[in-house]
């Protein structure tokens, strides 16, 4: 192993590159095999249950599991339960494990992808690697781990869109909230949630523009966005898409009749955040903040926005940590790129021993 380091730290550029991509894309193969636990939490079996009377016998809006009759169901994970059951049908409970864990690597290379737009593709793994073990709770068979790489896609396809303002970014945002509401509704509202960043960042900068306000300020910077005006545009029509789905309606209604409901004081996972009792949580957040106030470096409005609102929306309910991790990620991922950009030697120095004291190992 030794003389691999050496051969290794000798390596010209281009293979240096290659080599460096290759170790990071198996390690975000390797690591859910590992990591991602056996075991199943009860809304995949319930998933099961509801999949099979989709397949067996269609859509009748009944809970056929209640011991009040004719009980009305909105079958939220419709698409998602119908796949489960049909996995589970052909391979048991191993192919729902190899599913997981093949779902889990779609999110890390998605998460892993969209850092590295925003930053560099070595701070980018290890964010992403920090994110995994964060939130290896939620990479389950539930329909949670679709929306996730789905909410993740449509941030990096905005951030794509604002960038070259390319149509094809705009159909693939059009067509996110259409599987978003027939594999997962509950969260279907979420996902115009993030686009608010963004627009409220441009009215901002729109104002200070015509009133010529400097656009800096001592810990942050308004980015003003042309292209922003067009993703309005795609946002507006996104507004129709639950409507293309068996359920009708459902997708508007869903999360108004759930916030009036009485199981967000019943069910653990909608329950407000206890900092004490996730200590991981509690860890990410004194990170971030301490890069936020101890670093140099400036953060855009909408990046303040996503932290202030995806924490606030954590500590309501814990089962939202799960976004608040991911897409704080995104910050960190930033903040840091940005530290390293103004040390070039001494993180070409770091990203070389890495791998050398990797191969060493």
């Amino acid at each position: 192993m030794k003389k691999l380091a050496l051969w290794y730290y000798k390596l010209n550029p281009d293979d240096y590159i290659k080599l460096s991509n290759f170790i990071i894309y198996s390690l975000l193969f390797l690591f859910p095999i590992f990591f991602v636990v056996s075991t199943f939490q009860n809304d995949t079996f319930y998933s099961i249950k509801i999949g099979e009377i989709i397949f067996k016998k269609g859509i009748d809006f009944k809970d056929h599991f209640c011991f009040i009759q004719n009980l009305n169901y909105s079958y939220p994970h419709l698409f998602f339960d119908l796949i489960i059951y049909i996995i589970y049908n052909k391979f048991n409970f191993l192919g729902l494990y190899i599913i997981t864990i093949v779902f889990t690597i779609f999110n890390l290379v998605v998460i892993y992808r969209t850092n590295k737009y925003i930053s560099n593709k070595y701070v980018s793994f290890i964010v992403t690697i920090c994110n995994f073990f964060l939130l290896i709770p939620f990479f389950t068979a539930r329909a949670q781990i679709l929306s996730f790489l789905l909410f993740v896609l449509t941030f990096l396809f905005i951030l794509k869109f604002l960038k070259c303002k390319k149509i094809t970014y705009g159909i693939i945002l059009v067509i996110i909230p259409i599987l978003i509401s027939n594999i997962h509704l509950a969260v279907f509202p979420f996902y115009f949630v993030i686009y608010f960043p963004f627009f409220a960042e441009y009215f901002v900068a729109l104002y200070f523009k015509k009133k010529k306000i400097k656009l800096e300020y001592y810990k942050l910077k308004i980015d003003y966005n042309e292209n922003t005006k067009y993703l309005f545009i795609i946002f507006f029509i996104s507004l129709f898409t639950g409507l293309l789905t068996p359920l009708k309606y459902i997708p508007y209604t869903y999360l108004i009749n759930t916030l009036n409901g009485d199981s967000l004081n019943i069910i653990s996972e909608h329950l407000p955040l206890v900092l004490i009792q996730n200590i991981g949580y509690f860890v990410y957040l004194i990170f971030i903040i301490f890069l936020l106030i101890f670093s140099k470096i400036k953060i855009s409005l909408r990046e303040l926005f996503f932290f202030l609102g995806f924490t606030l929306l954590s500590f309501m309910s814990r089962r939202q940590i799960s976004f608040s991790i991911i897409f704080n990620g995104f910050i960190i991922s930033n903040i840091l790129n940005q530290i390293i950009l103004r040390k070039q030697k001494g993180f070409y120095k770091f990203k070389k021993c890495f791998f050398f004291l990797l191969f060493l190992y």
